[in-house]
């Protein structure tokens, strides 16, 4: 292959369709327990995370929430991933043997969002949440109300239970800048002066943060019937600041992959062992994510 702009244009196009095929190939189950919001500075300040207070019957003067009792930020952060071409490989058209790298590149860099938004979860005991207790807690307080838990502790693999069905999940990803491909192919850069190599690099900004606690249980103990019933009825008891129920609906489990088969009995069973009918049955989601161990 004639090494020319025309050509490495042409080269670059091959490249940006495979990294786009790549790009839709990615896990992206974690967009199912996260809110996506948009960016448009370094860092997003959630000063409206709090109580989840109801709405209240209008008698006298109106009774503000007040939505900035919290300073909740969370900061953008850029991300990258680059390969070479070495300028032989593309005289001698071997070219064709990096177009699975330039797809491989799309998948990884997906993916990457994947990573960050379930070691997040996976974290959730030493990270911080908008009220500054670790994001799985038992020692939850919003705005003098009942001290309340979503933590189950033990030393069993863990395992998470989610509302899914709230505007606002568990988790916030933050977008400022999507992921795109550019190219460093100009015969006269200095990389291919030096060194005789092309560039292709992908980068982004965006970083992910904690919505509402009161929309996730994590559990550390044995995942049975019992244990999942137990922690299904503790997210059912969770409380506003005015003691009012918030009525959170349970509706996925999310484990790793070693719990996956405990959980698919658990979930898909018709029957329990001891013969009577499995009521979890159709009542959860299973997700199962491995990047959670």
């Amino acid at each position: 292959m004639l090494v020319n702009l025309e050509n490495l244009g042409l080269l670059h196009t091959m490249y940006s369709a495979a990294f786009a095929s790549g790009l839709v190939k990615a896990d992206v189950s974690f967009s199912e327990i996260t809110t996506t919001v948009p960016s448009n500075n370094k860092s997003n300040t959630y000063a409206w995370l709090g109580d989840m207070s109801d709405v209240r019957e209008w008698l006298g003067d109106r009774v503000i929430d007040e939505l900035s009792g919290h300073d909740y930020t969370v900061k953008n952060k850029t991300w990258e991933k680059t390969i070479a071409v070495k300028r032989e490989d593309i005289e001698d058209d071997q070219y064709g043997i990096y177009t699975p790298m330039a797809e491989d590149l799309g998948f990884t860099a997906r993916t990457h969002r994947s990573r960050l938004m379930w070691s997040l979860l996976a974290d959730g005991e030493v990270n911080l949440c908008y009220d500054g207790k670790p994001f799985f807690a038992t020692n939850h307080q919003s705005d003098g109300g009942p001290v309340q838990s979503n933590l189950t502790a033990g030393a069993e693999t863990a395992w998470y239970v989610v509302d899914t069905t709230r505007p606002l999940k568990p988790l916030i990803f933050q977008m400022r800048r999507e992921m795109e491909l550019t190219a460093l192919t100009n015969p006269e850069d200095e990389n291919v002066f030096y060194k005789k190599k092309f560039i292709w690099g992908v980068d982004a900004r965006y970083a992910g943060g904690y919505g509402f606690w009161q929309t996730a249980h994590k559990a550390k103990v044995e995942l049975n019937e019992e244990n999942l019933a137990a922690v299904r009825t503790k997210m059912r008891l969770l409380k506003n600041s005015k003691g009012q129920a918030l009525a959170m609906n349970p509706t996925t489990l999310v484990v790793g992959p070693s719990l996956e088969t405990t959980a698919e009995k658990l979930l898909n069973s018709l029957v329990l062992a001891n013969g009577e009918s499995n009521i979890n049955k159709g009542r959860y989601k299973l997700i199962v994510s491995p990047y959670l161990e």
